[in-house]
């Protein structure tokens, strides 16, 4: 026999994992709400504490302006 087949497996202390993810799911939910704008709910931004949609959070300079 070849000293390949009678080589022991290497044996290894087995490790136990803990998965840990980014964001909880409370937070997930927090971000997916209707905006104050248009009521669309997608993922949304905060503009002074409200929840505000990308498209509308966009348009915010416009709505403010003087002209």
């Amino acid at each position: 026999m070849s000293s390949i087949n009678s080589a022991h497996p290497l044996k290894q202390p087995i490790r136990l994992a803990v998965i840990i993810p980014f964001e909880s799911l409370s937070h997930n939910k927090a971000r997916f709400q209707p905006c104050i704008f248009c009521g669309k709910t997608m993922r949304v931004q905060k503009f002074r504490g409200k929840t505000v949609c990308i498209e509308c959070l966009l348009q915010i300079p416009d709505i403010f302006s003087c002209n």
